[in-house]
C-alpha cells in the first residue's frame, strides 16, 4: 500500500504492535475463537496497560513556534528560553520528584543530556509540582547528574504555554525554536507494565532527526505519567503580529512542502515569501474549496496517523494572514529550512528492482496503462521491513501498484490477463502516488515476500506537456528474522457484479466478505477510477453492532489516498467489512470518457473498479 507524505512519515506499524499489546494478543493466544474476541475486547475496555499513544501532531502544537519565556532556575540564575538560540535543540523535560514514572526515567535521561550535550543540544528541566519543596527538587538533580537548569514553575504558566499534559513529557525544539517533537521519552515503561527494552525510543530519534535535519518521524505521542491539569496556570501573553515568517511559513513547510519544494512533485514550489505571495489567489482558492491539502476523508471518520487536511486554526490564521495583506514579518522569526535530498527515504535498500525498460512517455495524449513482471530470484521467503517506490521522472506518473505473484501461481507465464486474475484479491504488497512513496513497518511486524515471487508492476502516466523518459525503481528492506506479526492485505471486490448502466449518476456497488479470523486493522484504501464518485467502509461484527470504518464523500481518483489508522482497531472471527462505491457515469461528470456506454470491471481509466483494501496484521503463527 501506498505510504504518506514525508510529513507524516510515521512509522505506524508500531501503534499496531501496541495496540495489539494492550489488548493481550499473543500468538499463542485463541485469535480464531469467541473466547479469544471476548478477551481482545474485554482487555481493550479495561486499558489496564497503558502505553505511548499518537497524537494529532497539529492539534500539539508540532511545527509552531515556541514564543520566549523567562525562568529562574534552582540555583537562583536568571534565564530565558532563548539564550539556547545558539544550540542546534533544546529539550524541555518536564519532571517531578513524586511521580513514579518520572524518578523511573530519570537515569536514561541523565543518559541522554551526557550523551547529546555534546553535539549542540542543551536540556532545560522544567518541574510544576505545586507541593515541590526546593530540598527534594535539589536530591533529584544531585542524584541523577541533571547539567541543565532545572526550573520549578508551581504556577503551571510555562507548562502551559508548551502545552504539557503529563509529568514525563518531553519537548523538543529545534533551534528556530520551532516544536519538532512532543510525548514519551520512549515505550519501556508505561502504566501496568515494563520492557526491559524500548522497542520506540522516541526521544532520541527525534534528536537524530533534528540533527539530521527532518522532521521526526512520530512528532507527537502522549505520555504515560502523573495526568496534568493546568487550566488554571496564567494563559500565556504571546499576543504578536501574525506575519509569514513567525507562523504562516510553518504551516507551509509542514502541510505543503514535501510537494511543493524546488524539484518536487508539485507544479510549484513555496518554499519562500515570494513564491507563496504570488499564489495567494489559488491558495485561498484551494483552501476555502478544501481541495488542497488534498485529504477527503470525513471528519467524523479516523481518527487517522496520516490527516492531511489543515486545523481549523491553521486555515484560519492562513486567511486572517491573506486579509492581512501578508505581513512577511521578522526573517529572524523563520523556520529551520528544510532539505529534499534525492537518495533513497527509507534508507540504503537491501534490494533494488527496476522496471525491465525505459518507458518514453510522449508529450501529451492518453497513456495506456503499462504492465511489467520483475522476477525477484530469491531461493528463501524474505521479510519486508520497508519499501519504497522511485519514479524517475516523477513529474509524469500518476501513480504505481505494484502485486505479488507466488511461484506456485506462475506456472503458466507472466500474461497480464493470468496475473491480474490470480492475484488482484490478495497479492496487492504497495503503491505509489505523488508525496506517497514509502511504507515502514515496525520492528514487530513484516510483508512477506515468497520465495520465487515475482513483482507485478503496473503503471500509469499521465504526460505533462514534453516528452519525458521514466525507469521506475522499487526498493526493499529486509529483516533478518521472522517477525512475530505478519501484514497481509485484502481486497474487498466483486468484478463480475459491476454493471454501470449509461447515464446512470448514481450507481451503488456494495461487497462484503467475512473474516474467518481476528484481524487488527493498519489502514484502508478505496479504489476506483474516473466515474468514481464516493467511497465507503463498514464493518458488521459477530455482535451485530456496525461500525463506520471510513467514509469519502468525494473521491478523487487524482489521489489513491492510504487512510492509515492512529489507534488501530481489532475486530473478531467472523467480523463482516463491506465497501460501498457511488459512481457517476452522467454527463454532468466532467471526467467521464464517455456516459452513453456501460461500464465493467476493467484495467484502463475509461473502464471501472471499486476495490476496498484492508491491510492488517495477524501473530505470525495464528492459524489462517
Amino acid at each position: 500500500m501506498t505510504q504518506t507524505p514525508p510529513k507524516f512519515e510515521v512509522w505506524f506499524g508500531f501503534l499496531a504492535a501496541l495496540f495489539l499489546s494492550q489488548c493481550g494478543g499473543k500468538a499463542e493466544e485463541p485469535w480464531n475463537t469467541a473466547e479469544g474476541a471476548l478477551l481482545a475486547e474485554a482487555d481493550a475496555r479495561k486499558m489496564v496497560r497503558q502505553g505511548p499513544k499518537l497524537l494529532d501532531p497539529e492539534e500539539f502544537k508540532i511545527g509552531r513556534r515556541i514564543e520566549d519565556f523567562s525562568f529562574r532556575d534552582l540555583d537562583g540564575k536568571e534565564g530565558r528560553l532563548y539564550q539556547f538560540q545558539k544550540q542546534k535543540a533544546t529539550v524541555v523535560v518536564l519532571t517531578d520528584t513524586t511521580c513514579p514514572l518520572c524518578q523511573r526515567y530519570a537515569p536514561a535521561l541523565a543518559r541522554l543530556e551526557q550523551e547529546f550535550t555534546p553535539k549542540g543540544i542543551a536540556f532545560l528541566f522544567l518541574n510544576l509540582g505545586e507541593a515541590e519543596t526546593e530540598q527534594a527538587m535539589q536530591d533529584m538533580r544531585e542524584a541523577h547528574g541533571f547539567q541543565g537548569p532545572y526550573v520549578h514553575d508551581p504556577s503551571g504558566e510555562l507548562g502551559r504555554r508548551l502545552g504539557a499534559t503529563s509529568t514525563t513529557d518531553v519537548f523538543v525544539l529545534d533551534s528556530a525554536f520551532t516544536l519538532q517533537y512532543r510525548g514519551a521519552v520512549d515505550d519501556r515503561l508505561g502504566f501496568g507494565y515494563s520492557k526491559p527494552k524500548a522497542s520506540r525510543p522516541y526521544l532520541r530519534e527525534a534528536l537524530n532527526a533534528v540533527l539530521a535535519g527532518r522532521p521526526p518521524l512520530d512528532a507527537a505521542t502522549w505520555a504515560p505519567g502523573c495526568v496534568l491539569d493546568l487550566s488554571d496556570a496564567p494563559a500565556p501573553n504571546d499576543e504578536v503580529q501574525l506575519t509569514y515568517h513567525n507562523r504562516i511559513s510553518r504551516i507551509f513547510q509542514r502541510a505543503c512542502n514535501d510537494c511543493h519544494h524546488e524539484q518536487g512533485v508539485a507544479p510549484f514550489a513555496l518554499e519562500n515569501y515570494a513564491q507563496v505571495k504570488s499564489k495567494r489567489g489559488m491558495i485561498r482558492f484551494v483552501i476555502e474549496e478544501g481541495l488542497m491539502p488534498p485529504w477527503f476523508g470525513a471528519e467524523e471518520s479516523g481518527p487517522w496517523a496520516n490527516d492531511m487536511s489543515l486545523s481549523q486554526d491553521d486555515r484560519q490564521a492562513i486567511f486572517d494572514w491573506l486579509d492581512a495583506k501578508l505581513p512577511e514579518g521578522n526573517p529572524q522569526d523563520a523556520p529551520l529550512e528544510r532539505s529534499y535530498p534525492d537518495g533513497w527515504r527509507i534508507g540504503k535498500p537491501d534490494a533494488i528492482f527496476s522496471i525491465p525498460e525505459v518507458v518514453k512517455v510522449p508529450a501529451e495524449g492518453v497513456v495506456p496503462y503499462y504492465f511489467f513482471p520483475i522476477e525477484t530470484n530469491f531461493p528463501e521467503d524474505r521479510w519486508v521491513q520497508a519499501v519504497e517506490i522511485r519514479p524517475t521522472a516523477k513529474e509524469v506518473v500518476h501513480h504505481v501498484t505494484v502485486h505479488l505473484l507466488p511461484k506456485e501461481l506462475n506456472q503458466e507465464g507472466l500474461d497480464a490477463k493470468v496475473w491480474k486474475q490470480r492475484v488482484g484479491k490478495h497479492g496487492f504488497f504497495m503503491g505509489y502516488v505523488p508525496g506517497a512513496d514509502i511504507r515502514i513497518y515496525s520492528s514487530e511486524m513484516a510483508r512477506r515476500l515468497p520465495a520465487g515471487a515475482t513483482l507485478m508492476v503496473r503503471l500509469h502516466y499521465n504526460p505533462n506537456g514534453r516528452e519525458v523518459e521514466d525507469q521506475t525503481q522499487i526498493g526493499l528492506i529486509f529483516r533478518q528474522d521472522p517477525p512475530p506479526f505478519e501484514v497481509f492485505c485484502e481486497a474487498i471486490q466483486d468484478r463480475p457484479g459491476l454493471k454501470i448502466p449509461p447515464y446512470e449518476a448514481h450507481y451503488v456497488h456494495r461487497t462484503e466478505q467475512t473474516m474467518p479470523y481476528g484481524v487488527t486493522l493498519l489502514s484502508l484504501m478505496p479504489h476506483m477510477h474516473l466515474r468514481g464518485k464516493s467511497f465507503q467502509y463498514e464493518v458488521r461484527k459477530p455482535d451485530g453492532s456496525v461500525v463506520d470504518l471510513l467514509t469519502v464523500p468525494s473521491y478523487d481518483f487524482n489521489w489513491q489516498m492510504l487512510y492509515v489508522f492512529r489507534e488501530p482497531p481489532f475486530f473478531p472471527a467472523g467480523s463482516v467489512f463491506a465497501a460501498t462505491g457511488i459512481f457517476d457515469n452522467s454527463p454532468a461528470n466532467p471526467a467521464n470518457p464517455d456516459p452513453s456506454k456501460e461500464v465493467r470491471w476493467g484495467q484502463q481509466t475509461w473502464h471501472e473498479m471499486c476495490i476496498g483494501y484492508l491491510e492488517y496484521y495477524r501473530p505470525l503463527q495464528a492459524k489462517q
